[in-house]
């Protein structure tokens, strides 16, 4: 009974939700264990009381062993249980003494209600419950310890939801659809503002995402799940055909298409780091990233491990060479020599990761959120990039059914060449601008993907559309903010003011306005300063993945002079926009904090990381449903509001006076030039209270034009 009672009790306080607690996968929790699984699953069902369990396992063991079971929750190790089993429980008698070779328990077991009162409420209800056991086994005669494995457990009840999924990403598109309906009937003011809050709502996902990324010691489970919820986000979407298409085409063009989740031969665990605390981290975090950046270059000349294990493509156990721990495989002696001094003690440290073996696969990083969101590992890179294109297929669609509509609305009014001087054409310079500030949007997300598949090296197809990616982002993004850059610098020189070329230029504003409508035209060079900012990160999150220690603390340095330089410029238009651009960063910042923790850098206690976990859940989903909330509102003011640009004040950069075909321009132009001559000096025009002769200002109007959009209403 006690055997059962133990099962019963580990799964209990592990357990997730649905009324059923389950766990698949025992893992070893030190070197050389003597006690392996090839098979592993033992479930709990309190409405009917049973518990069935069903485990293979091997050992090498030989004699007489006792074990300490330790239940931990939340980093908190609450309950140890000595187990011996030549007493007690039949059950267990059978391994009295062990002998090496195969261990068979197979079995329903019946519980007794007074067993199931014992296990808390929360445990069936409370979503992504962090709890595991520890089991560690000793022989009886020496005392010295022979194995150690971890069990970790579920009950279905998770944050990850696709209702979730749906509403972020419905919203998050309703913005910039909003926006790109704006702009295209004249709203400049109303398309700019719900542009650039659109945009910095979908950097906010996607820098999340990127987070969880990060290959630190070990994600609480609510955190990673929360990181799943917005993976769509970089383009991690399922869809069942498409991923047997990328899996045919992998293969087709010389790669080796991994199968987890198609043919389930091998377990999976996620959440956990392949690296060693008691190896990895004797080495300085210099020495972690540059071992990492090694390990990459070597592998983009050889094939991964190729020259140090086997060059096949996949481990007799059918799992594939490069997914393999590589310091199991190329540094052994470091593991070995640990456990010759005695370092390896993980069975006291619930938070210690296991290793991936023949048996199990560990899974960290970027592929563990690929795995997460049900693509294969050499399908990630591919999907991602594919859901960029059908994104910017989506965009020239809705682009196109406006346009249809707009001039079937007023054909009888003006044909579009009147709309556009010097000959271009209004649709055409439209339609490159929304392609480019898609492009834009999707920057984080092309930039990991196409640095980490220099690395994975999925398939040589792969890699071409890679670099395909990496030149289009330089040339489009880095040149156009090289050229914004160096036009405005030209500009001051000059005209002395940023202003003259970059808002009365035509031609500059259509090209490259997309890069600086959303800053106040001073801090024009703030587009520099986030292309740079976004590559860096990219660069250790995409190249760093053998040191989750580096990538955390790097990233939090990261984001704390990002931060300290947004707080310090305040560089978008308006007050508004620089408020929540700023509050994204501290969550960001925040988040980034989180992730030091969770890398055990500080080596704190385990149970810091897992209640920071649920903390950051916690931020994250209030903060994202702020977030989607002022999207919607913002969305409903402009759709059903008679002249939305009126709740918007234009930025107060003096751009307004440079914008060409704006019947505004000539009326608040006017203003100011009043109010200069009556109080000599210079106001906000938007406090001005007018009250100069009416006929001027009347004749100025009917000077203007008809009502055309401004231009820079063509290009937001």
């Amino acid at each position: 009974m006690q055997f059962r009672y133990l099962l019963f009790l580990a799964l209990a306080t592990v357990a997730l939700g649905e009324k059923i607690l389950q766990a698949s996968s025992l893992n070893t929790c030190m070197a050389n264990s003597s006690v392996t699984a090839d098979y592993f699953d033992v479930k709990l069902f309190p409405d009917n009381q049973t518990l069935t369990y069903n485990i293979h396992a091997k050992t090498d063991i030989e004699g007489k062993v006792n074990a300490e079971l330790q239940i931990w929750a939340y980093g908190i190790n609450f309950k140890s249980i000595k187990i011996n089993p030549c007493d007690g429980d039949t059950a267990l008698k059978t391994m009295c003494p062990l002998y090496p070779g195969n261990i068979q328990l197979e079995s329903v077991a019946t519980l007794s209600k007074s067993d199931l009162d014992q296990v808390p409420g929360i445990g069936f209800t409370f979503p992504d419950l962090d709890l595991m056991i520890v089991a560690n086994v000793f022989m009886e005669d020496t005392g010295k310890k022979v194995a150690c494995v971890v069990i970790q457990f579920s009950n279905g009840k998770t944050v990850e939801h696709t209702a979730v999924k749906w509403v972020t990403a419905v919203i998050s598109g309703l913005g910039l659809l909003v926006a790109a309906i704006a702009a295209t009937f004249g709203n400049s003011i109303t398309a700019a503002h719900i542009a650039a809050n659109s945009q910095s709502l979908f950097v906010y996902f996607q820098t999340t995402v990127i987070f969880t990324m990060m290959s630190v010691n070990r994600v609480p489970p609510m955190a990673a799940a929360w990181g799943q919820n917005v993976a769509w986000s970089v383009g991690l979407v399922y869809i069942k055909f498409m991923q047997k298409i990328f899996r045919w085409y992998v293969q087709s063009t010389g790669g080796n298409p991994t199968l987890y989740l198609s043919h389930k031969t091998t377990p999976v665990l996620l959440q956990r780091s392949w690296e060693h605390s008691f190896g990895l981290d004797r080495f300085p975090v210099v020495g972690k990233l540059g071992k990492s950046l090694l390990k990459a270059s070597q592998a983009m000349v050889n094939d991964v491990y190729g020259s140090t294990v086997h060059r096949v493509s996949y481990h007799p156990s059918g799992i594939r060479t490069r997914d393999l721990p590589w310091d199991s495989l190329i540094a052994r002696a470091v593991t070995d020599t640990a456990t010759h001094h005695g370092a390896v003690d993980q069975g006291s440290d619930p938070s210690i990761s296991p290793q991936s073996s023949s048996t199990l696969l560990v899974l960290r990083g970027m592929l563990r959120v690929i795995y997460g969101a049900g693509i294969e590992q050499t399908s990630g890179a591919i999907t991602s990039f594919t859901f960029f294109v059908l994104f910017c297929l989506i965009v020239c669609i809705v682009f196109g059914i406006l346009k249809l509509f707009h001039f079937g609305k007023h054909k009888h009014v003006k044909t579009v060449e009147d709309d556009v001087p010097h000959g271009s054409t209004l649709p055409s310079s439209q339609l490159k601008t929304a392609l480019k500030r898609t492009l834009l949007i999707f920057t984080p997300q092309l930039l990991v993907f196409s640095l980490w598949e220099f690395y994975e090296r999925d398939s040589a197809a792969v890699i071409v559309i890679a670099v395909f990616f990496l030149i289009l982002l330089l040339s489009v993004i880095g040149y156009g903010s090289f050229k914004v850059f160096m036009t405005a610098r030209q500009s001051i020189r000059e005209h002395n003011t940023v202003q003259y070329l970059l808002f009365g230029d035509q031609h500059v504003l259509e090209k490259y306005g997309y890069l600086y409508l959303h800053f106040n035209a001073n801090h024009y060079y703030y587009v520099v300063v986030q292309l740079v900012y976004t590559f860096v990160k990219s660069l250790f999150i995409a190249y760093s993945q053998g040191s989750g220690k580096t990538q955390a603390m790097t990233i939090f340095i990261i984001e704390l002079i990002y931060f300290a330089c947004l707080c310090w410029r305040k560089p978008y238009m308006d007050k508004r926009t620089n408020v929540l651009n700023i509050t994204i960063a501290l969550v960001n910042l925040l988040n980034a904090f989180f992730f030091t923790f969770f890398s055990r850098i500080y080596n704190q206690p385990p149970a810091v990381a897992s209640i920071m976990g649920v903390i950051f859940f916690v931020l994250n989903c209030a903060f994202s449903l702020f977030l989607l909330i002022v999207t919607i509102v913002t969305c409903l003011i402009a759709i059903f509001s008679k002249n939305p640009d009126t709740r918007y004040h234009p930025a107060k950069d003096d751009r307004v006076y440079f914008l060409r075909n704006n019947e505004k321009n000539a009326e608040e132009e006017f203003d100011a030039l009043g109010h200069q001559i009556k109080e000599g000096h210079t106001v906000e025009h938007d406090s001005y209270d007018s009250s100069y002769d009416l006929t001027m200002r009347n004749s100025i109007s009917s000077a203007a034009a008809d009502p055309k959009p401004t231009i820079e209403s063509r290009f937001v």
